[in-house]
């Protein structure tokens, strides 16, 4: 149940992700990350339905990078990862 309730949260926060890119003005960037997060959520019900732990904390370890790698561009090096985990 628990389990559960954490891999929707991710589906859902990969499909919020999706949502706010733009579709528009991003090109081969936003087709590169559509397809990563794309393979993200497959991965995640794939290794969900195995509970292979090990799996699911690549993909977070991968998500923790994208997300670091946006606050540099972002914040500048300002980063709010600190106080965050995956």
């Amino acid at each position: 149940m628990i389990r559960d309730y954490h891999l929707k949260r991710v589906l859902a926060i990969l499909q919020e992700l999706t949502r706010r890119l733009n579709h528009e003005q991003g090109g081969e960037l936003v087709d590169h990350l559509i397809r990563v997060y794309d393979w993200w959520g497959r991965e995640v019900l794939d290794a969900g339905k195995q509970e292979d732990v090990d799996r699911l904390k690549v993909i977070a370890s991968q998500m923790g990078e994208i997300r670091r790698s946006w606050e540099q561009v972002l914040f500048q090096g300002v980063g709010m990862s600190e106080n965050l985990e995956f």
